[in-house]
Formats: C-alpha cells, structure tokens, sequence
C-alpha cells in the first residue's frame, strides 16, 4: 500500500474560514462564551477525532486517486460516513476555535460547511453516480452522507 500525497484533504473553504476566522479576531476579538476548561476538554478531542477521522480516510483510500476515483470504497470510515474528510476538517476547525477562544472561525467554519455541501460534495455525488450508477445509488442509500 502507497499513500497517494495528492489525497491528503486540505479543503480551501476550511482552510480560508480558518485564516479569516484568525485575521478578523485579531481586529475584533469576539470570543466563545465558555469557561477555558471546558473549551480545551471539548476542544482538543474534536482536533484528535478530526485529525484520526482524516487520516484513516487517506490511509483507507490508499494508492486510488480520489480526484478520478476507479471504483467506490465502502470501507474503514466510508463504511459510515460517504465525506470522512470533510467531517474531519470540520471537527478540526471546530476545535481550533474552541481552544483559541474564536468566534469568528465558528461562523466561517458554518459558511465553509454550507459552501462545501453546495458546491463541492452535491458535485462529487452527481459525478460519482454518473461513473458507477447503481452501484453508487446502492451506496449512497446504505450510507450517510455526513454522521
């Protein structure tokens, strides 16, 4: 098994809320009405869980290109989520701004999440259902697309 580097998410949407969300709090602070305690205890696992979820997609996915998939992949996280690696960038950022006390990445991650669903995974499915059909129909019915 080879890891293909090209298929280590780094979704831009995550990633522009993330560095916005670090910008603009620099000028407007505006943080998260919880105690530091609480943000590091819910925080740092969302990071670990994120971070795990990520990497055993890439790892499960192995040496396929995912950018012109040569069949669907239905196991490791793909057995209960159809976008583990968007679920985990989404806990990633989450808990970035959960530990950095940043409103502001919350609100870019909820624009980051609503742009990815719309334009990017309605687009991923619709290509992939073209490519494999009925295979893919099966797949999607069996599994969910987010949690």
């Amino acid at each position: 098994m080879r890891l293909k580097w090209s298929n280590i998410p780094i979704p831009e949407a995550h990633i522009t809320g993330l560095i916005a969300g670090l910008l603009i709090n620099f000028l407007y602070p505006l943080g998260v009405n919880f105690p530091p305690g609480l943000r590091h205890i819910l925080g740092w696992p969302a990071i670990g869980i994120g971070i795990f979820l990520a990497g055993w997609a890439v790892i499960t996915v192995a040496d396929m290109d995912v950018a012109s998939p040569t069949g669907i992949i239905t196991n490791g996280p793909y057995a209960f989520s159809r976008n583990p690696m968007y679920v985990g960038w989404t806990l990633i950022s989450l808990g970035i701004a959960l530990i950095l006390n940043n409103i502001w990445i919350i609100l870019f991650l909820i624009v980051a999440v609503f742009y990815t669903h719309k334009f990017v995974i309605l687009k991923e499915e619709h290509s992939l259902e073209d490519q494999f059909g009925e295979q893919y129909q099966k797949y999607k019915h069996e599994v969910r697309r987010y949690l």
